[in-house]
């Protein structure tokens, strides 16, 4: 559930974009960070499905994601089993329906904690601050966009191998996180709300 989590605050930091028309690679992921910080107050609703070989088949769910005006991250998954992921700055939360609660510090999960800064870097529209943690390649083709980021830190890259996001004209549609042990969570964004 935790890398789920992940992929879906990925996808609220990049909630539309704008395809950048600059010549330099550095001007486009200003040019898109600037569109999605503009957007980022939004909520996004989601489809997600996980391929993992633990899994006798994918499992799909689906539910909201927004950041509050504290700046959590907050994942609000919608079906069988709702749950309410929360990621602060110091910790990660998970609610559920039975109101029973997991709560853990950032310490424990330091994969998140670098996530996190990274999401907060593209809701801020921050170039300088995501390339910090992330190798960051955005591949404009006539009007779609592809923004791959892969971790620069060896422990995080030990569990995610890359996160790819995909937009056409000025809205994110998928994104697709691939872990380490070949699970790859895949998210459909459905009508921005």
């Amino acid at each position: 559930m935790i890398s789920g989590t992940i992929s879906l605050l990925f996808a609220l930091a990049l909630a539309t974009a704008e395809p950048p028309h600059q010549d330099s690679p550095d001007l486009e992921l200003a040019a898109l960070l600037a569109v999605l910080a503009a957007e980022a107050g939004q909520e996004l609703a989601f489809e997600e499905t996980r391929h993992s070989e633990l899994l006798a088949e994918p499992l799909t769910v689906s539910g909201r994601l927004y950041r509050d005006d504290q700046d959590r991250l907050i994942r609000i998954t919608e079906g069988r089993r709702p749950e309410t992921h929360t990621l602060a700055e110091r910790y990660v939360e998970i609610r559920r329906a039975d109101r029973s609660r997991q709560r853990f510090s950032l310490g424990r999960a330091p994969e998140l904690g670098v996530l996190r800064e990274a999401l907060l870097a593209i809701l801020d529209g921050d170039a300088a601050r995501l390339k910090q943690s992330f190798d960051v390649e955005l591949e404009p083709d006539n009007g779609d966009w592809r923004l791959n980021l892969v971790p620069l830190d060896p422990d995080l890259a030990e569990r995610v191998k890359r996160l790819t996001l995909l937009g056409s004209d000025q809205e994110l549609t998928a994104m697709s996180l691939h872990l380490d042990d070949d699970e790859i969570i895949e998210t459909r964004f459905l009508e921005r709300q």
